[in-house]
């Protein structure tokens, strides 16, 4: 699996926490960076979505994974950029 930098915008609540005047309503996106190894749609990705593990598990003398941790799926459209870490 390829190891990657992901930059995504996420979902956020305005940080008022309660009313807002509309004038006043955080416009701001709120960008995150992620590092992991991208899993592929056929390998137990998400279709739609870009998603990364943190860590890659295999039994001593197999070639293919055969336990991801920590998956993190961000849909398509959040993605910003992606760099491959090669």
């Amino acid at each position: 699996m390829t190891p990657v930098i992901l930059h995504w915008v996420d979902a956020h609540a305005d940080p008022s926490g309660g009313w807002v005047q509309v004038r006043d309503v955080d416009q701001r996106a709120y960008t995150v960076t992620s590092v992991g190894y991208l899993v592929p749609a056929d390998e137990g990705g998400k279709p739609g979505h870009v998603s990364i593990c943190q860590s890659v598990g295999r039994m001593d003398g197999d070639d293919e994974p055969d336990a991801l941790d920590s998956i993190l799926h961000v849909p398509v459209g959040m993605v910003v950029r992606m760099v491959a870490c090669v």
